[in-house]
């Protein structure tokens, strides 16, 4: 059940349907807490809705989790860069 959340919910990702995504995503999460590839996902979600806060912390889970992610990684840095260029 929660690879068809996961896949259902990145095709609603990839489709543009955000908040659909994000629903999908979470209730993959409410079913396995510890999913990387969902929190990640989730986590990319809300780097696009440039919601940096909950991104940050979503990533950190991943490393708290995975410490050798190197998309939890990258994505830190991605929010580090963003910060950094602020009205991009």
């Amino acid at each position: 059940m929660n690879g068809t959340l996961l896949e259902s919910a990145r095709r609603a990702h990839e489709l543009g349907n955000l908040n659909e995504a994000a629903r999908l995503y979470t209730d993959a999460l409410r079913a396995d807490g510890r999913n990387v590839d969902a929190l990640c996902a989730l986590a990319s979600l809300h780097y696009e809705r440039r919601a940096f806060a909950d991104a940050r912390r979503l990533y950190g889970e991943v490393l708290r989790l995975s410490p050798e992610s190197v998309v939890a990684l990258c994505g830190h840095g991605m929010i580090a860069l963003a910060h950094s260029r602020p009205g991009q």
